[in-house]
């Protein structure tokens, strides 16, 4: 220990790592805004979208048109889908108004636009005209007596908001032929208009505003934000964090500083004998406390812009934007606010004050106090955000885990298309034999579906879904009280039921749901089970299960759950499966294979990226806080030097020693980690609540949070009393009159 520890380097150090993760959470955040952006700009930044609570007619179009401040304006109905006996196909038609594909910028790839004469014609989706005319051109053709005058060209996959069109038609509003208008065409046909503005988008906005009382405006990029609200709410809780963690390094910073004063006394002392004055003292410190921010957050820069430049790399998209600009001004205002303390505590010293604490033994005396308030707050802020990470992590892994019971990647669902141009297969229990039979299946299960009305409910309808046999050896739901439908009762079609824990709140109030009875087309059934809501909005879409004899031949729509042979090959029998219905339906789509256990998978691949960047934020601000608490002890032992070398030389052991300065260091970390458990434990609600998840708030996890406050305190003490332990103890004595 040859000299006093001034911390330059660790200031470097901390304002270095907290400005290069700034810096990185801020690129992958512009990533993201500059791809929302770029699907903008295929459209044009200044359109937006208008709605009010009612419809738009004609002369809602023609009052915007006439605003000087509007460029262009076009209408957008509401889409249906329409079925029509005998075809192949189904029709989903949007209707819109005649200059409705300029304003939405949708090229063409055969044939015309719309004008206002148009009456009997369509426009065809790019997937509408893959699916009907395959290579052939439609242009000229009719479709269900509607002449085919133009086909938009493909759109991509990932234009989230207009990518729909792709299998949509469009008609013009009110004007379609009697088969795509008979879901009845109204005066005022527009749910939207679409607004492009000329010259400031905001203030037209503002005029629209003004000429439709009521209506409201959203630009279009505010509508693309929509599809990435997951991956945006993420990268707010890394920036936040981020700033989080460089707060936490203006806390090492003024530490160290506070630190720096007391050794510097001397120096303070000659400077305010020879004529300095206090704004000299405190100007010195302050420049100091900015040059060093300074120098580590463009050192922080550098490292962060690296990160960013491999990031494409690894299949992260990031960007620099003009936010990136306030990063070196943030953290010099980081720098300046963290040396006020310190600079103002150096320039109240009087000289004589100042002179008197050259020796180890008057600073000592002087009291660091302060310092050691610094260090705790900053292993508070690290140890709070861990804990809240835990939380979180294990809350969302306890989230995936009740979407499903015990299933595995063997167990999948097969339905009808959701989406799909050509007609959906009518599935039905009679498909269920020759499901059975196909090599690989080990197990498969009807189910059906219907909305009927039960009493004590709020809705008019309610979602029941019937189960077959076999359904008890899937372990499809997590059920949270009572128990699964047996074997017995699915075969004799019993009148027991399984019901969601949102609906058995509502219709018992509270009450123990398992035994009461509820009424199910004029029959009662005995509730014999509870299963989590996730599974309604994941899996059945039901709330209420029951055996599939029970309403025989009253089911509305079928689908299978089907679980393969252990020896088979889940993706064959998935392809036999398709292949088999498309035998059974030739003519209509092909079915749908849901993999719920693939579906987790994904979801918990997204969890794990997220929680791992989280997890390097925390565990940045917990070498921060070591950073603190060690350079704080080594001055504490710095100043008990001389101490140390008598009682080394009255007999006392190197381990004793070190105990000595783990023991200061563990009266920093420990209250200042159960400080930090409390916060993390209060703020886990509101964290959880942002992200759009329920909260689990749980002291389960406490004890790594005082495992780690312990950790941090025998590394930061031990390594400092271990290196002082190695000095003889004539060394110590005579370092320590210095």
């Amino acid at each position: 220990m040859n000299r006093s520890p001034s911390g330059r380097g660790l200031i470097l150090i901390a304002v270095a790592l907290a400005t290069a993760v700034l810096w990185i959470s801020l690129g992958v955040r512009e990533g993201l805004e500059a791809e929302i952006r770029a699907l903008a700009d295929r459209i044009g930044a200044n359109l937006f979208y208008v709605h009010a609570e009612g419809d738009f007619g004609e002369d809602d179009l023609a009052r915007l048109a006439n605003l000087a401040e509007v460029a262009g304006v076009a209408g957008e109905g509401t889409y249906s889908t329409g079925y029509f006996p005998g075809q192949t196909y189904n029709i989903t038609r949007l209707e819109v108004s005649s200059n409705y594909l300029n304003a939405f910028q949708l090229p063409l790839a055969a044939g015309r636009s719309f004008t206002p004469q148009d009456k009997a014609v369509v426009i065809l989706g790019w997937e509408v005209k893959e699916a009907i005319f395959g290579e052939a051109n439609p242009v000229g053709q009719t479709l269900d007596g509607a002449e085919i005058i133009g086909v938009l060209a493909q759109i991509p996959s990932d234009d989230e908001l207009r990518r729909r069109l792709n299998n949509w038609v469009l008609v013009p509003a009110g004007s379609g032929p009697k088969s795509f208008a008979q879901a009845g065409s109204s005066e005022r046909p527009y749910g939207a208009l679409l607004v492009r503005a000329r010259g400031d988008t905001r203030r037209a906005q503002s005029a629209v505003m003004r000429a439709l009382p009521g209506a409201t405006t959203t630009p279009i990029s505010k509508r693309y934000q929509m599809y990435f609200h997951t991956e945006r709410t993420t990268n707010r809780l890394l920036v936040i964090s981020s700033l989080v963690m460089l707060v936490l390094a203006g806390t090492v910073v003024a530490g160290l500083l506070s630190l720096s004063v007391m050794n510097r006394s001397w120096e303070i002392g000659v400077r305010r004998t020879v004529g300095a004055t206090t704004q000299d003292i405190l100007r010195l410190f302050l420049v100091e406390g900015v040059w060093l921010a300074g120098a580590g957050g463009i050192a922080g820069i550098c490292l962060g812009e690296l990160v960013l430049f491999l990031a494409p790399s690894i299949g992260d998209s990031a960007s620099i934007g003009a936010v990136h600009a306030l990063v070196l001004p943030l953290t010099l205002t980081v720098g300046l606010l963290a040396s006020l303390h310190p600079s103002w505590q150096a320039a109240r010293i009087s000289p004589a004050r100042a002179l008197s604490l050259r020796t180890l033994e008057g600073r000592r005396r002087y009291g660091i106090g302060g310092g050691r308030l610094i260090a705790a707050l900053a292993v508070i802020i690290a140890s709070s955000g861990l804990f809240l990470l835990i939380n979180l992590v294990v809350s969302s892994q306890q989230s995936l885990t009740s979407l499903w019971g015990s299933i595995d990647e063997r167990t999948f669902l097969v339905q009808s298309p959701r989406q799909s141009i050509l007609a959906a297969p009518d599935l039905s229990a009679r498909d269920l034999p020759s499901l059975q039979v196909l090599p690989g299946v080990e197990a498969a299960v009807v189910s059906g579906s219907r909305t009927v009305p039960i009493k004590g409910t709020n809705s008019p309808g309610t979602s029941v879904e019937g189960v077959g046999e076999g359904w008890e050896g899937l372990g499809l739901l997590n059920i949270e009280q009572g128990r699964d439908l047996s074997a017995p009762e699915i075969t004799e079609g019993e009148k027991v039921a399984l019901v969601a824990k949102g609906l058995a709140s509502t219709m018992f109030k509270g009450a123990d749901p398992i035994g009461q009875r509820l009424n199910i087309r004029n029959a009662p059934y005995t509730v014999v089970g509870v299963f989590n809501d996730n599974v309604v909005l994941g899996t059945l879409r039901a709330q209420v299960i029951v055996p599939y004899q029970c309403l025989e031949g009253l089911w509305f729509y079928h689908c299978f759950f089907v679980h393969t042979d252990s020896e088979a090959e889940p993706g064959e029998v998935r392809a036999a499966i398709v292949d088999l219905f498309q035998g059974i339906y030739p003519d209509k789509a092909k079915v749908e294979i849901v993999a719920p256990a693939a579906q987790v998978a994904e979801w918990r691949q997204t969890l794990t990226a997220t929680a791992n960047r989280l997890g390097i934020l925390v565990g940045l601000g917990l070498l921060l806080g070591a950073i603190g608490v060690f350079n704080l002890i080594s001055f504490l032992l710095l100043l008990r030097t001389r101490e140390l070398g008598i009682r080394r030389a009255a007999g006392a052991t190197r381990n004793r020693i070190v105990t000595l300065g783990v023991v200061e260091a563990l009266k920093i970390t420990v209250p200042a980690g159960l400080i930090g458990l409390s916060l993390g434990l209060a703020g886990t609600g509101p964290l959880q609540r942002f992200l759009g998840q329920l909260p689990s708030l749980s002291w389960n996890w406490a004890w790594i949070i005082v495992a780690t406050a312990i950790g941090v305190g025998l590394l930061a003490g031990g390594w400092p009393a271990w290196r002082v332990s190695r000095l003889s103890p004539a060394e110590a004595m005579r370092r320590g009159k210095r």
